[in-house]
């Protein structure tokens, strides 16, 4: 008798749709929880960025590729940008000088496609600088 009394002050939880919500049933109460986390108004202000700061970033990433992203402090970011920039760089040389000395047009052509690649690059890298901004102290 006693056991009985125990488990029907505990609570029941169902489980539903993949985890998203559970329903916690008490003797006379029941609620709904979810597993998102819920924030409060108690979240630390984003810093203002100025315009200035955003358009000297991108346009710093443009001219050299990663270096907006280095001053974001998003280091790995802004190596995976150089490095790319840097093989964007060379490969149209070596197609371009491949093709001049087989007498390849189709290499000379892809030597364009490279470079307008290379000038797609430089123009991510600017734009992803200049959206992810930080404020400078």
């Amino acid at each position: 008798m006693q056991v009985n009394a125990v488990s029907n002050t505990l609570p029941s939880i169902s489980k539903q749709s993949f985890g998203d919500s559970y329903k916690v049933a008490l003797p006379n109460k029941i609620e709904e929880k979810t597993d998102k986390a819920e924030f409060s108004a108690k979240e630390a202000p984003k810093e203002e960025v100025k315009t200035s700061d955003k358009i000297l970033k991108g346009v710093s990433s443009f001219l050299v590729p990663g270096f907006g992203q280095l001053t974001n402090e998003e280091n790995s970011k802004a190596a995976r940008h150089f490095v790319a920039s840097a093989a964007l760089a060379v490969a149209p040389i070596v197609a371009y000088t491949q093709g001049a000395l087989r007498g390849s047009r189709a290499l000379l052509g892809i030597s364009g496609l490279i470079s307008a690649a290379g000038l797609a690059q430089r123009i991510i890298s600017g734009v992803d600088a200049a959206k992810n901004a930080k404020a400078d102290n």
